[in-house]
């Protein structure tokens, strides 16, 4: 077996891919998400145009890590007001 040769080398991106979207549509559902990533997206293509790749490279990491606590806190809390969808 040829790494890139089957079908196999494409549909593991590809539904990578999917589960990723899927919560970016979520995160995105709430309106201060939504301008609070335009905002930061627009701040790394400035740094990233500008070259500025330590300042860059933090701001994608706390981006990141933001995000991440975000979505957890929004996945979390409908269980904590719903028990019997624990």
């Amino acid at each position: 077996m040829r790494p890139g040769s089957g079908d196999l080398s494409y549909s593991i991106p590809e539904r990578l891919h999917m589960i990723a979207e899927r919560y970016v549509l979520l995160y995105l559902e709430h309106l201060s998400h939504r301008k609070r990533a335009t905002k930061e997206h627009g701040i790394l293509l400035d740094l990233w145009l500008k070259r500025y790749i330590e300042a860059f490279r933090k701001s994608v990491h706390t981006h990141i890590s933001q995000t991440r606590r975000d979505l957890t806190s929004d996945m979390e809390y409908p269980l904590a007001t719903n028990p019997s969808k624990k």
